[in-house]
């Protein structure tokens, strides 16, 4: 099975040599690497130039601020591998059985697996929440997930997520209405449970930027009111495709 691994970057030149890092000590199979440099303005170009030399079979593009909604959908649109896994740009990952786990489970599920998330899963109304030890929902949700545990839910949180080929082929891209303020994955993996397709969350082994940087004003596309206006947006429409069924 052959793998890519999508990183979209807008203006985090102080951790690439992280993420790279991250990459090189945990992934030993033979991957292709895709960076998408979306509307940066500091050095990360520099910088990635530099340090994705330690990677075999590595490229980067340009995109003038398509934001992570976007930038996701150009990476499903342009790969030609098995799977393609998609990380934010403030997760630096440090877990040397992250691909093999994901073997594991299509290994498990094979055509049947539709979303595989790697942060939180949870059910209609956000109950029984399964999240990896990194993510913020962690000490709410019901469970806590190691490397490689995995559980099937209705829907999952972004980032990391894994999309098999033939998911795109039968199930497409994310929904270009929402904006840059999630509950675009959250409608993708409701809808392959809908299918009949097994939306599933793994636990993995990251660092989440803030813990690796607490005193760094973390570089965002947008200031916080734009955020929540476009949140907000996304929850009414969220809510009136999904209520009666999500429960959200």
């Amino acid at each position: 099975m052959s793998f890519t691994i999508g990183y979209p970057i807008h203006n985090k030149g102080y951790m690439i040599d992280e993420i790279i890092n991250g990459l090189v000590n945990s992934i030993s199979h033979d991957v292709k690497y895709k960076f998408i440099l979306d509307g940066c303005t500091d050095q990360s170009k520099i910088i990635l130039e530099k340090e994705m030399v330690k990677l075999r079979n590595a490229s980067y593009i340009e995109t003038d601020n398509l934001f992570q909604l976007r930038t996701n959908n150009l990476l499903m649109k342009d790969f030609d591998t098995d799977f393609l896994i998609i990380f934010q740009d403030d997760m630096v990952l440090r877990d040397v059985y992250f691909l093999d786990n994901i073997l594991r489970v299509y290994d498990k599920y094979g055509d049947k697996l539709g979303l595989l998330g790697c942060r939180d899963g949870f059910d209609a109304g956000y109950s029984n929440m399964s999240s990896s030890r990194f993510s913020d929902s962690a000490p709410h949700g019901n469970e806590i997930l190691d490397s490689g545990e995995h559980r099937e839910r209705m829907m999952i949180n972004i980032g990391p997520i894994v999309f098999t080929q033939r998911l795109i082929d039968e199930m497409g891209y994310f929904d270009e209405i929402y904006g840059n303020a999630v509950y675009e994955e959250m409608e993708y993996s409701l809808k392959c449970t809908l299918k009949g397709l097994k939306t599933v969350v793994m636990g993995v082994d990251l660092i989440h930027s803030k813990f690796l940087h607490k005193n760094r004003n973390h570089v965002k596309h947008t200031n916080q009111e734009v955020i929540g206006e476009m949140y907000n947006k996304n929850i009414i429409i969220f809510r009136e495709r999904w209520f009666d069924i999500a429960g959200i």
